[in-house]
């Protein structure tokens, strides 16, 4: 009785140290990840600001006018007898850039599912932990002949 008594009691205790490493790596794992995911969710709300004004920023364009000094000497010279200012509007593409920006939404949207993949992950790590500790850290006494037996 007393072997199987003092086995029970290296055993919790052998439970009670990997319950403490568990946490301890755990703890260093919310450390990081609350780092990261900071820093990766003001990258998300910035891009997805960014995305949110495409259509605004190629409206923009069309306005902002090129100064004579950047451009060739044809298109100098074209404005200068009469044509249409240029604007940077002129040398981009509307069509390119709205696709350029569809792709961009969906990698965003790809990035974003995979951020809140990680935060889900990280908060069921989390209470996987406090169950194993909780687990771990009760022992129940039942009385046995004269001698304690931790149990279950």
């Amino acid at each position: 009785m007393n072997n199987t008594l003092n086995s029970l009691r290296y055993q919790h205790e052998a439970l009670r140290i990997a319950s403490t490493s568990l946490d301890l790596n755990v703890l260093a794992i919310m450390d990081v990840f609350e780092g990261i995911s900071q820093s990766a969710q003001k990258d998300l709300e910035k891009q997805e600001a960014l995305l949110a004004g495409v259509d605004a920023d190629l409206e923009i364009i069309s306005r902002v006018k090129i100064h004579a000094e950047f451009m060739s000497q044809a298109t100098r010279k074209a404005v200068e007898a009469g044509e249409k200012a240029r604007t940077l509007g002129d040398y981009v593409s509307n069509v390119k850039m709205k696709q350029v920006a569809e792709t961009c939404a969906r990698t965003h949207g790809d990035l974003r599912s995979m951020f809140m993949q990680v935060e889900d992950a990280v908060a069921r790590l989390n209470l996987g932990t406090d169950e194993v500790r909780v687990t771990a850290s009760a022992t129940v006494y039942v009385r046995c002949s004269s001698n304690f037996i931790p149990s279950r």
